[in-house]
């Protein structure tokens, strides 16, 4: 996992990654976060899941406008629903 100001990233370095999994936990995480997933850029303010945006990878993008209360929180649901996907 990686969080940078403007995304947080699972990718091949995450531990237990999946490369088989990576398309379930793309659209696990669209649902149970309540986030569309897009392979293209959204316009809008809100954010979104994303696939293979950097590399293979699954990312969530522009969480810049969400309170540090609020990403903690989708951090942890994001961990949560990524160590369910890849076990």
């Amino acid at each position: 996992m990686l969080i940078e100001s403007m995304y947080y990233q699972f990718t091949p370095q995450s531990k237990m990654w999946n490369e088989d999994r990576k398309e379930l936990l793309a659209r696990t995480l669209g649902y149970k976060l309540n986030l569309p997933i897009s392979n293209n850029h959204i316009s809008g303010d809100f954010p979104f899941i994303q696939m293979d945006r950097y590399g293979s990878d699954v990312t969530i993008s522009r969480i810049t406008r969400m309170s540090e209360e609020a990403i903690e929180k989708m951090v942890k649901k994001a961990d949560k629903i990524f160590d369910e996907v890849m076990s």
